[in-house]
């Protein structure tokens, strides 16, 4: 297979990317338990070893969707927080947001 046009860093951080979306959903629609790295390297079209590449295994695929959730939740929390005055209203607002987050299955 012939190296991709771009930079090593570009391609890298873009394939890392198609693993995580597929990964992603994957889990959200499987469950940790039922999801299968298989399913994701068929579904990406790449090789598996490329995943393990990028993902030491099925959980280190896992913690690094986790971590980036948990990470644009917290932004996205933050930034409407943000919007409100009254230190009470932003703690409920936090939580209300916090638990539709939570509860999104996706």
């Amino acid at each position: 297979m012939a190296k991709r046009p771009g930079t090593n860093k570009n391609n890298y951080d873009e394939t890392q990317s198609v693993f995580l979306a597929l990964a992603r959903l994957e889990f959200a629609t499987h469950g940790y338990a039922g999801a299968s790295t298989n399913r994701i390297v068929e579904q990406s079209g790449m090789a598996r070893g490329t995943l393990y590449y990028h993902f030491k295994d099925k959980e280190d695929l896992f913690r690094c969707i986790f971590k980036n959730l948990t990470t644009e939740s917290n932004a996205e929390i933050a930034r409407h927080v943000a919007k409100v005055s009254d230190p009470f209203e932003a703690l409920i607002l936090g939580a209300d947001l916090f638990f539709e987050h939570a509860l999104d299955p996706t």
